[in-house]
């Protein structure tokens, strides 16, 4: 996660949106970044409200909007199915390197612990009522629409690289489990439908 005080604007990182490309784009412009640990660098939004936005008010800084960058589901789950393809992972539960994405897929849904355990986007974007809190979500296949809106309140250019990729392999989904993956995260696909088709949320 991080702040820019003066532009008044939180980046609040999603696991596999292109977190740290980001993150190496942002870095001079924020004078307060949180990492290290996944749950500091990974702050939900609702940790964020929490534990970082009364502290913000307490200091006098003023005002501060959430940003935060959405994946397409299927390719969202995807990156984690491949990420956990790299050698280091051999030998762990949670290592996918002889593991089908439509077995990876099935394991999600069911709720098996060593693949549930990276979470869902829904829960990353939420309030405490279970209401949309970040105020801008912008979708990842249209980053340029998340960095034009960060240049554009830092009135500097922000120029993303790549960072942390993921490894190339096949995610295909039978229309089957595709289906079963749209039950199990419809949240996250009604939300992406939305903010894919305008390109940020608002618009």
């Amino acid at each position: 996660m991080m702040i820019s005080l003066r532009a008044r604007l939180v980046f609040l990182a999603m696991t596999k949106t292109g977190s740290t490309a980001i993150e190496n784009a942002l870095r001079e412009h924020c004078e307060i970044i949180y990492s290290g640990a996944p749950q500091v660098t990974h702050m939900t939004y609702r940790r964020y409200s929490k534990h970082v936005a009364p502290y913000l008010q307490a200091m006098d800084f003023g005002t501060f909007e959430t940003t935060a960058v959405l994946r397409h589901p299927v390719s969202w789950l995807g990156s984690w199915y491949l990420y956990r393809q790299r050698p280091a992972l051999d030998g762990r539960p949670e290592s996918t390197k002889d593991m089908s994405f439509e077995g990876f897929t099935e394991r999600y849904c069911d709720g098996d612990p060593n693949i549930s355990g990276i979470g869902r986007p829904w829960e990353f974007l939420r309030d405490s009522k279970q209401a949309l809190g970040v105020d801008h979500v912008f979708a990842y296949e249209n980053l340029d629409r998340f960095t034009g809106f960060w240049a554009k309140r830092l009135d500097a250019p922000i120029v993303l690289g790549t960072a942390n990729a993921s490894p190339l392999g096949s995610t295909f989904l039978s229309p089957k489990l595709l289906s079963r993956l749209e039950n199990h995260l419809n949240r996250e696909f009604d939300l992406y439908e939305t903010v894919a088709g305008n390109g940020s949320l608002p618009e």
